[in-house]
């Protein structure tokens, strides 16, 4: 008797852990990020800009570095700002 309720228990247990793995509508997720693209990049320079200053004020960029990569990641921020407006009305 014993036998007989530990099989008929195992079944359950497969049964209860197997159904869902197999008949469950499988669903896609779409993230933020692949949505507001456009927007990560703008953070994206603004975070290296603001990173370019700590590193400036921690002393280990010259002013010089310091004054290109600034220059460079702005203008690079302004473009992208550019686009995501044209593209954006």
């Amino acid at each position: 008797m014993a036998l007989l309720f530990s099989i008929f228990l195992f079944i359950i247990t497969v049964i209860v852990i197997i159904y869902p793995l197999y008949f469950q509508k499988i669903t896609k997720h779409i993230s933020e990020e692949t949505i507001s693209s456009s927007f990560n990049e703008q953070d994206s320079l603004l975070s290296a800009i603001t990173e370019l200053e700590e590193e400036f004020q921690l002393g280990r960029l010259s002013d010089a570095d310091y004054q290109h990569l600034k220059l460079h990641f702005q203008k690079r921020y302004l473009h992208a700002k550019q686009i995501a407006e044209s593209e954006n009305p």
